[in-house]
């Protein structure tokens, strides 16, 4: 083999070694693969109300919760919200949460001070239904407890 056929035959491996993905169409030419749409959030939404007077409950705060059951136990997915002033929230689970479709319990509760804490269960994503209407979660005022007082104090011993 001569050198100059020896350098034409490396020159042109080269110019294949660059030009291969252009040639299987990787190149930005005509043929362009669609990008795949991303998962769409989890979305839960609905209304915090006072139990007793049904009228909304404004700042409320939730705390969105699902269980994972994996090799190592139970594992768990919390994510925190404040409802508005009307009492109204809407929470969205960020996309790739796909697991959610696998929790053996998702749940969503409500609190806020003087009040007891309630929720609701929800049932896990399917691929038909991403957004979910939640019931009303209605939280109870909790009773007033008695003031405190101190307990009696024994009498002091007499001094010597």
């Amino acid at each position: 083999m001569t050198r100059n056929l020896r350098r034409r035959l490396t020159v042109a491996a080269f110019a294949l070694a660059l030009a291969g993905p252009c040639l299987a169409g990787g190149c930005g030419g005509a043929t362009k693969t669609a990008k795949p749409k991303p998962p769409a959030p989890y979305r839960l939404s609905g209304r915090v109300i006072d139990a007793g007077t049904g009228k909304p409950i404004p700042q409320a705060r939730l705390r969105f919760r699902a269980v994972l059951n994996t090799i190592l136990g139970p594992r768990s997915i919390q994510i925190f919200d404040v409802a508005d002033v009307d009492g109204t929230y809407r929470l969205d689970v960020p996309p790739g949460y796909d697991v959610m479709r696998a929790a053996s319990q998702i749940r969503i509760d409500a609190a806020q001070v003087g009040y007891t804490v309630a929720g609701a269960d929800i049932p896990p994503p399917t691929e038909k239904k991403d957004v979910y209407e939640v019931p009303d979660i209605a939280i109870a005022k909790t009773k007033p407890k008695a003031p405190w007082t101190p307990a009696p104090q024994p009498p002091a011993a007499p001094a010597r």
